[in-house]
């Protein structure tokens, strides 16, 4: 208990040392939320993209039909605004759009990836797709058995 005549509370001094301590620590920690962020937005591309193509396999092995994954629009190799599933590479139906509202987003493939109607890429090896965000990046390859998973580089 304060005496009488005696007032508690804080002074000056050590209201402004608080505030330097606490922005000292805030300097250190929003260099590091926003690398968090940027891995989550990575993580969260490469994520939809596997679903996309997992859904892609299965839909060519269901509906006995050869099916075309590409980049958004005429069906083409840019697939940094986005992917589309579709039944044909031209004039297709549409079975699913992914369009990618990030900027800073790139994503690398040669050219688009046709499932056949045993869940196989066509050609003879490997496909990838290398996603990067903001300096980081990820590898998808989808095997010529089908398999799809994420590697560190691409053999």
């Amino acid at each position: 208990m304060a005496k009488a005549g005696e007032q508690s509370g804080f002074t000056l001094i050590e209201l402004l040392v608080t505030m330097a301590l606490i922005v000292i620590i805030a300097t250190v920690a929003v260099p590091n939320f926003s690398g968090l962020v940027n891995d989550s937005r990575l993580t969260t591309l490469t994520n939809n993209l596997n679903a996309t193509l997992r859904l892609a396999r299965s839909e060519a092995i269901k509906r006995n039909h050869s099916l075309t994954l590409c980049g958004l629009g005429k069906c083409g190799n840019d697939w940094s605004s986005g992917w589309q599933l579709v039944t044909a590479k031209t004039q297709g139906t549409v079975i699913r759009r992914h369009p990618v509202r990030d900027e800073g987003v790139n994503i690398v493939t040669g050219a688009p990836i046709i499932f056949n109607s045993f869940g196989r890429p066509t050609g003879a090896s490997s496909r990838c797709l290398t996603l990067s965000v903001d300096g980081q990046s990820q590898t998808l390859q989808v095997a010529p058995s089908g398999s799809i998973t994420a590697v560190d580089t691409c053999p």
